[in-house]
């Protein structure tokens, strides 16, 4: 049997921030009727998880992780064995405070817990009769590598991979009593393999091809350097967690001192900061270029990539950029270290493929005991990348010898699956008589490769279908506008037409009226003139002439 420990002294979250590894242990036990080792609130505090973590509860999540949809009556088909919480606050207050025992669990003996868990593992194996083959812990913690040396039982680490839904396929690390933690040195041994040098090796894009999901396989399909923001920024920093994290432990590295150390290699305008979305405590440096895009985005925009400790390394890899972890992380060796020095290695394809089909899984297998068998039986590592590379390709549905055969068409083969849907009509999914479990998970994710591909073709369609109402919408709305305001300058032509009417009769009234007053002075001119006439004819006009002519010749 294999036991999954869900143990975490990490304060965020009201310590629960295990919460879905809690459930996933419990999807997977459930079937076996296996024991799962957890802190008691993950057994009883089931609503203080719901109203804490709703989101785990969602059937997309559920998926995402690849476990049921939680429900109470779950826990009664496992065997649950309770962490004492005295143990733990003994240990607290040893330590000070919970976050230095936090700490101190990922680096230091606990002999009280070590000693608790190897009675339970005992009186566990005593009482189903049956060997406990593994243990499975989400981190590494020293005191359960302790309990691994004295029961003999390995530990496999399963922390999440660096594919991550949804812009690539979910994948997880696997690392058996942390052999896997040094990848450089693990590599140097991959290589001494006889054989080695026939396995198939994948250009970085028809590995992204393979990973890649839905619209972000546009990465693909478009040529990014030619984006105006390729290598806009000489070096870009990825920002992790700002709460204590497993790193926490071995070194007090910390974006500040990152940023610092870039800024002595490269002008504050070169660099550009992207923080990580998860983070609790949501800390910014307050500096130039703080990028809020998709994180693909922020990896084409930059020449080089820093962090500390960072999954996104294997991504940025991928990508073509060059590598710098100043953190203890398992890839030194293999990217680049110190800013100072400023190296620029970049990342061998070799290594890159060794990376990708060995240190990681499909997160999927993590459901499956054949698969943990298989790697408990300590295969060598090119069995591993085989094992993967030939899975993945099943789930694409593309022939291993093809694909070896044929290296003109890789690409094609992977990208074919792209524009493959559901079809009820034609798609069998019943599996073949006498078929193992990793057929099954090969089917399954067809089955669910060729849903997204359906689910993508219909959001295209919906989207067009959207756009096209939009534009009819806009037309009905212009033309309805267009009738408002023909309507409006009818009105303003009725109104004009009325007062030019108006104004037409007072003009007209006007001019009739100065019509009459002219006849009026006309007559009074002509009645003048007459008078005037009349004056001068008189009789007394005539004998009165040859005296104003006299006074007329003196003036």
């Amino acid at each position: 049997m294999i036991i999954p420990f869900v143990f975490t002294l990490d304060p965020v979250c009201e310590n629960l921030s295990q919460t879905w590894v809690f459930y996933k242990a419990v999807s997977f036990c459930k079937k076996y009727g296996w024991p799962i080792i957890a802190q008691t609130q993950y057994f009883d505090e089931w609503e203080k998880q719901h109203r804490i973590f709703p989101q785990f509860f969602r059937q997309d999540l559920c998926d995402m992780f690849e476990y049921d949809v939680p429900a109470k009556q779950d826990l009664l088909q496992i065997q649950q064995v309770p962490v004492p919480k005295e143990i733990e606050k003994r240990y607290i207050a040893q330590k000070g405070t919970q976050s230095d025992a936090y700490m101190a669990s990922f680096r230091e003996d606990w002999t009280e817990l070590e000693d608790f868990l190897c009675d339970r593992i005992q009186q566990i194996t005593e009482d189903k009769g049956e060997k406990v083959e593994a243990i499975t812990s989400l981190t590494y913690l020293k005191f359960l590598d302790n309990v691994s040396k004295r029961t003999g039982i390995p530990v496999i680490y399963y922390e999440w991979g660096p594919f991550r839904y949804s812009s690539y396929r979910n994948t997880a690390y696997f690392d058996i009593n942390k052999e896997y933690w040094n990848v450089h040195s693990m590599y140097e041994d991959f290589l001494r393999e006889d054989g080695v040098q026939n396995l198939p090796v994948l250009q970085k894009k028809e590995i992204l091809a393979l990973f890649l999901q839905g619209e972000d396989r546009k990465y693909i399909e478009k040529r990014p350097e030619l984006s105006q923001d390729y290598n806009k920024y000489e070096l870009g920093i990825i920002g992790g967690y700002n709460s204590l994290v497993e790193t926490s432990a071995y070194t007090y590295l910390n974006m500040v001192e990152l940023y610092n150390s870039a800024c002595q290699q490269f002008d504050e305008n070169e660099i550009a900061v992207r923080y990580h979305p998860g983070d609790p405590i949501h800390a910014h440096l307050n500096v130039k270029n703080e990028e809020k895009g998709g994180l693909i985005d922020f990896l084409l925009s930059c020449k080089r990539v820093a962090c500390i400790s960072s999954n996104v390394e294997v991504e940025a890899m991928l990508y073509g950029k060059k590598v710098y972890d100043i953190g203890n992380f398992k890839y030194q060796g293999i990217v680049n270290g110190s800013l100072s020095q400023l190296e620029d290695r970049e990342t061998s394809l070799e290594e890159i493929n060794f990376i990708v089909f060995v240190t990681i899984i499909p997160f999927e297998l993590l459901n499956s005991v054949e698969y943990i068998r298989f790697r408990l039986s300590d295969p060598e590592l090119q069995e591993v990348y085989l094992y993967h590379l030939k899975y993945y390709l099943e789930c694409a549905g593309v022939s291993y010898e093809n694909f070896v055969q044929d290296k003109e068409n890789r690409m094609q083969m992977i990208t074919d699956r792209w524009t493959s849907k559901w079809d009820e009509d034609h798609d069998n999914w019943k599996l073949p008589d006498g078929a193992n479990e990793r057929q099954l998970y090969v089917l399954l994710q067809r089955y669910r490769d060729k849903q997204k591909n359906t689910t993508l073709l219909l959001r295209e369609y919906e989207s067009h279908k959207e756009e096209l109402e939009r534009k009819l919408e806009s037309r009905k709305i212009n033309e309805e506008d267009l009738e408002r305001r023909l309507r409006e300058m009818e009105k303003r032509a009725e109104t004009a037409e009325q007062q030019n009417s108006k104004l037409l009769e007072i003009h007209q009234s006007e001019t009739e009226q100065l019509r009459n007053e002219k006849e009026q002075l006309v007559t009074q001119l002509e009645n003048l003139q007459t008078q005037f006439d009349a004056v001068m004819n008189s009789r007394s006009m005539k004998l009165t002439k040859p005296f104003r002519d006299i006074l007329g010749r003196r003036g």
